[in-house]
């Protein structure tokens, strides 16, 4: 074998050696990121449990306090049903002056009356989900089915709130429906991302769909194109997405899909992964010498001792009978040496 030919071996196994050595690393860092991800996904269910029911808690007790001041209450149903009685009208601003008190009292962000025909009466902001009543809403639907605080999602353009609807009962009888409510800001998803380590967002999926919060810097169009990328797989699931780099988890906010999701994907990664990793890159170095060893070895036991033997072989066959062979050790080159120089002894003395 030519020295071309050895030193294209030797470098054929170096690469291997390297190219297995990183296949081995991709293998263990997707595994660790399936790991982290299955970890981060439970951490977030977890947390976002947590959180809406400490929300959902809080917006109930505030709700249940509003409802339990029995001066405002009486307040309301007097002056709506005054403004029931023909020719008069509701004195609404007085309400909104009222209501306006009670929600800084509460320390809620938004207060307001809904009649039972589910017109807006009054309110410290106006009704803008799906309209200017929110008597199509499912929210007012689910409090005037049945009869209870209700609690659920409402849109305000760009904004969403955590929102309560109940009755507002006076002997016996719904005079009216107290609506309660709690913008979800930046501070529910900060709430969230100090608890796990994942970029954070929050879509609203009725229309039109706009992303309305988000914890990066990833921008609009990123999120929305991530979420139309996972956008065949099921709510809930983990999706791959940027051709299998990173995954995205698309959450119901409040139970409630048809209307906000909450996004989640891992960060991008500031500086790229080396090729290999340190203790790798060592045992890669090392792999590649012993295997230059070993193929020097077999160069030096095996090949070199053959073309040495050919080499006497040709110059004995040219007539050169004082030829001897070099004093190799037992084995196959010790047995060719002692035949070599047997036959070369026979043919020298005739």
């Amino acid at each position: 074998m030519t020295f071309f030919r050895m030193l294209m071996l030797g470098l054929l196994g170096v690469a291997l050696i390297v190219a297995s050595l990183v296949l081995a690393q991709r293998t263990l860092d997707a595994q660790q990121r399936d790991a982290q991800w299955l970890r981060n996904d439970a951490l977030l269910r977890a947390a976002q449990t947590q959180v809406e029911r400490t929300l959902s808690d809080d917006l109930r007790l505030r709700s249940s306090l509003l409802a339990a001041d029995a001066a405002s209450i009486a307040y309301i149903a007097d002056s709506l049903q005054v403004g029931a009685t023909p020719g008069q009208a509701v004195d609404s601003a007085s309400i909104s002056d009222l209501l306006a008190d009670r929600r800084e009292q509460l320390g809620l962000d938004a207060v307001g009356v809904i009649d039972v025909a589910g017109r807006w009466v009054a309110g410290t902001r106006p009704w803008s989900d799906g309209g200017p009543a929110p008597l199509r809403h499912p929210l007012f639907i689910e409090a005037r089915d049945s009869q209870t605080l209700a609690i659920g999602l409402v849109r305000e353009d760009q904004r969403l709130y955590l929102a309560a609807i109940q009755p507002m009962v006076r002997a016996g009888s719904v005079d009216a429906y107290l609506y309660a409510a709690s913008a979800l800001d930046e501070r529910f998803l900060q709430t969230l991302a100090t608890l796990v380590p994942l970029d954070l967002a929050v879509l609203a999926t009725a229309e039109p769909a706009q992303l309305l919060l988000q914890s990066s810097e990833l921008g609009e169009q990123a999120w929305l194109g991530a979420a139309t990328a996972a956008g065949s797989g099921a709510v809930g699931a983990p999706v791959d997405i940027a051709g299998g780099d990173t995954r995205m988890t698309r959450l119901p906010l409040f139970a409630h899909a048809d209307q906000a999701l909450l996004l989640a994907q891992a960060p991008a990664l500031a500086v790229p992964a080396t090729v290999l990793a340190p203790p790798l890159q060592l045992l890669a170095a090392l792999g590649s010498l012993a295997w230059l060893l070993a193929l020097y070895l077999w160069w030096r036991a095996s090949l070199q001792p053959a073309k040495l033997a050919c080499d006497l072989l040709e110059r004995a066959a040219l007539g050169d009978y004082k030829l001897r062979a070099p004093a190799w050790p037992s084995g196959l080159r010790g047995r060719f040496a002692a035949a070599f120089d047997t036959l070369m002894l026979r043919v020298g003395s005739r």
